[in-house]
């Protein structure tokens, strides 16, 4: 499965396996080019009309083979800013 998140904890895992993770950066561009297949998991109104997609919190268990763009922003002064990231399961 695909997500997009806004955040990102070790709970997350499937605790049954023995998983591997890879964080890597990401891109508004590579987010928007992959949204349609993904399941938004996005808690925060900001970041869900930022990409133009659904608020839909809820939990999510990632497996082998899932994929997750982590989409997180930060408020600086009055200037709101984003960083992706994209978080592979092995």
């Amino acid at each position: 499965m695909k997500y997009i998140i806004n955040a990102f904890t070790p709970k997350m895992l499937k605790s049954s396996c023995n998983l591997n993770i890879r964080v890597e950066p990401s891109s508004e561009l590579e987010v928007q080019e992959n949204k349609d297949n993904c399941i938004s998991a996005i808690g925060h109104y900001n970041i869900a009309e930022h990409l133009g997609i659904e608020k839909n919190r809820m939990s999510i268990i990632l497996e082998k083979g899932d994929i997750a763009y982590l989409v997180e922003s930060k408020r600086i002064a009055d200037k709101i800013s984003y960083d992706y990231k994209k978080i592979t399961v092995s």
